[in-house]
């Protein structure tokens, strides 16, 4: 995440999950398929693992994001981790955490690898301090790299469409106070600042912004569940994981 989304709410909240159905894609004969469906999940789990890892051993930054990146290699690319999934044995977030547990276990305790202190840590570069415990932060760290692909695509889709100032609008009004925790500048500051001739113009780009940012959540949640219906679900999951709330 870019330093103006790093200072979001400590997740409690539990992973967004991803269906057996869209893992099970990966057992397919097909080189091709099979490596785009890997690839695919791999690069939304990336940094939900890093911060699980990270969290659970006290690592630093390069360490969790070698470790990590040997996980995916060795175990997902390498010997097809995702094809010995079994849905019969619970979720698949909690399948994957276990196996990368399991993997940086193995590697840490190979003679000369040591793992670095927590206190000398930048704190910084963890997730928030609601998050208490591995399983928390690998949430944190789904839902918040799930948020960053919203907000980007978003952004790149008002800019596109020529509504520049739109965006604007929203990120300086809605979106960097909701992420900084910090009070909203006033709607006559904002005009001022972008030039827009009023408040009630600027509120009416802002519910433009807003109904594109539900509209593409929706989307990308959609890609995430079996039916329609779980996509509300999936959505308060992904809220309570960023902003410390608990179930």
């Amino acid at each position: 995440m870019n330093s103006s989304r790093r200072k979001r709410g400590g997740g409690r909240g539990k992973p967004i999950e991803t269906p057996w159905s869209r893992v099970e894609a990966a057992r397919t004969e097909d080189p091709g398929r099979r490596k785009e469906a890997e690839g695919s999940i791999s690069a939304h789990y990336w940094m939900p693992v890093c911060a699980f890892l990270r969290w659970k051993f006290n690592l630093d930054e390069d360490q969790a994001l070698d470790l990590t990146q040997d996980f995916f290699c060795q175990k997902v690319v390498e010997r097809g981790l995702f094809r010995k999934g079994d849905r019969s044995r619970g979720s698949f977030w909690s399948f994957l955490c276990t196996c990368a547990w399991r993997f940086a276990a193995s590697h840490i305790n190979k003679p000369g690898n040591q793992v670095s202190s927590l206190d000398a840590m930048p704190t910084s570069q963890f997730p928030p301090s609601h998050v208490r415990s591995p399983e928390q932060a690998f949430a944190y760290g789904r839902a918040s790299a799930l948020l960053d692909e919203v907000i980007a695509a978003v952004e790149a889709g008002c800019r596109e469409d020529g509504l520049g100032t739109h965006w604007e609008v929203f990120r300086m009004r809605v979106l960097e106070p909701i992420l900084a925790r910090k009070k909203p500048p006033s709607l006559s500051s904002v005009c001022q600042e972008l030039g827009i001739e009023g408040p009630t113009k600027a509120a009416a780009m802002i519910v433009t912004v807003k109904n594109r940012f539900r509209k593409a959540l929706r989307v990308r949640i959609r890609r995430e569940v079996e039916t329609d219906k779980q996509i509300d679900l999936e959505i308060r999951d992904l809220m309570d994981a960023v902003s410390g709330t608990d179930n």
